[in-house]
């Protein structure tokens, strides 16, 4: 059986600025708190399994597309950062991407 959780993770506008910046990324992360276009588009994407460098590619298990809930994505202004909170069953890496499949393997 496996476990189930709720969790957070973090990005910095940057983070998400780099992604949109980079060729044939196709729909743009948000681009800042009032980016609903942006907030709707985004996916993190879960491989299972272990890997020791991070990399997508090096996760033996399958890889899950997550849709986090909108109103669960959001800017937090005194910490400077996105605050993105879903649920999982199982832990693994978990990446950013755009609303539409992309494969990193």
């Amino acid at each position: 059986m496996s476990s189930t959780a709720t969790i957070t993770l973090y990005f910095f506008q940057s983070d998400f600025d780099t992604f949109n910046a980079s060729p044939g990324h196709g729909l743009d992360l948000p681009k800042n708190s009032t980016d609903s276009q942006g907030i709707a588009a985004l996916r993190i994407f879960q491989y299972h399994g272990f890997s020791a460098t991070g990399n997508p590619a090096s996760y033996p298990g399958p890889e899950v597309i997550i849709n986090p809930i909108d109103s669960n994505i959001h800017w937090t202004t005194v910490a400077q950062w996105w605050e993105v909170t879903f649920d999982v069953t199982g832990f693994s890496g978990f990446l950013p991407a755009r609303g539409q499949a992309i494969h990193y393997r």
